[in-house]
């Protein structure tokens, strides 16, 4: 296919009236069609919605002939039923093309895993197949090497793979992009975007946020899954504020209701950054997120975004909340009618939890919660 008919098709699938501002985003990306990179996303969707973001980000720029996804594989346990659940998603998104697979269950075996396959295949077919890594977090830089951050619960599934994973890659000069947390606090979409997504996904988005909204707030407060995800976290991370702040200070002295929470009115989408990182950099130099100084250097190929609430390494943070605002709103607005056939909407019936509800009803629900997961490991569902 020449050039004009690659951009008549890509302006053909803009979701935006001509003239917008939106519209015009769209078409920055019109000098890179022609030349898409292939990516092989691996990811633990279904747990949360940052992983659903990512995956819609990814299928529209698939769609948009600016990527090739060439696959995803679904990790953690239960993988196979993650995998059924990507499958289903990339289905509606119109882009069944896509194949996905069933990862590991994050046991802690040695089934799987990306370190494995590392292990059985030559320094020639790696550098071929893989010219760059790009993460959400998990890493950090040393004096130009990457190192497992050992206090990413991820690595903590299995050391030995996390290492050698990084070793490597070190080895054989294969560059990493690791996308922090404070990129993705800094660029924290708004809540109330949830709103504007159309169809059975934005249903469930709005749904799922909804849950791990309660979830974050009464575990940070009442139960913290680690020792450090209590209070400072949800108030640092989550809700973004400053910890040098007055507010912040305040915040912490203080109880903080679930009402006080949500008037933040915004959430990190961490796999979504790192999902916008792996179009590379000359996507995002076209959509003026990155800045052309944000280069890797021969000696120091790899490099960490969000080092600090001061350092995202050349991101943009209020392009890069616009950008995936508008992209992610976007290819919903463009399949929502499809995604609305296909789906069962005879039998279903979709809608969105209010956030008016009380702490002592959101507690039994917890609870509830709470007994279901039980059940479910016990089942082995």
């Amino acid at each position: 296919m020449d050039y004009t008919s690659l951009e008549a098709k890509f302006r053909s699938k803009i979701p935006y009236n001509y003239g917008t501002e939106e519209y015009n985003l769209y078409t920055t990306l019109i000098s890179l069609l022609g030349r898409p990179r292939k990516l092989l996303v691996i990811t633990d969707i279904e747990q949360d919605r940052d992983d659903l973001l990512a995956v819609i980000l990814l299928s529209h720029m698939h769609s948009l002939g600016i990527i090739e996804l060439v696959g995803c594989v679904a990790n953690y346990r239960p993988s196979d039923k993650r995998a059924k659940f990507l499958k289903t998603v990339l289905h509606v998104l119109d882009t069944p093309e896509i194949p996905v697979a069933v990862g590991t269950d994050g046991t802690g075996g040695h089934e799987n895993h990306l370190s494995e396959y590392l292990k059985t295949q030559d320094d020639e077919t790696i550098q071929k197949h893989f010219a760059k890594v790009v993460s959400q977090g998990g890493y950090e830089i040393v004096e130009g090497s990457i190192k497992p951050d050992w206090t990413a619960m991820n690595n903590k599934f299995n050391r030995e793979a996390a290492s050698y994973v990084t070793n490597r890659l070190d080895e054989l000069s294969i560059p990493l992009d690791a996308w922090g947390k404070q990129v993705a606090v800094a660029a924290a979409l708004d809540r109330s975007f949830l709103k504007t997504l159309l169809g059975p996904l934005g249903h469930y988005l709005r749904w799922v946020s909804a849950y791990q909204d309660y979830k974050y707030y009464f575990d940070a407060l009442y139960k913290p899954f680690m020792p450090h995800l209590g209070k400072i976290w949800l108030l640092e991370i989550y809700m973004g504020l400053n910890c040098d702040s007055d507010e912040f200070l305040e915040m912490l002295d203080q109880p903080l209701s679930f009402h006080t929470f949500l008037k933040t009115g915004k959430f990190p989408a961490y796999d979504a950054c790192a999902a916008m990182g792996a179009l590379g950099d000359d996507v995002l130099q076209c959509l003026g997120i990155l800045s052309t100084s944000a280069k890797p250097s021969e000696l120091y190929p790899h490099r960490m975004f969000g080092k600090s609430r001061n350092d995202l390494g050349g991101v943009d943070a209020s392009k890069l909340k616009w950008v995936l605002q508008v992209l992610l709103q976007g290819l919903l607005k463009a399949t929502y009618k499809r995604a609305e056939e296909i789906t069962l909407t005879a039998i279903l019936r979709y809608s969105s939890p209010s956030y008016s509800i009380t702490l002592d009803i959101f507690r039994r629900q917890q609870l509830y919660m709470e007994i279901l997961e039980d059940f479910k490991r016990t089942k082995g569902i």
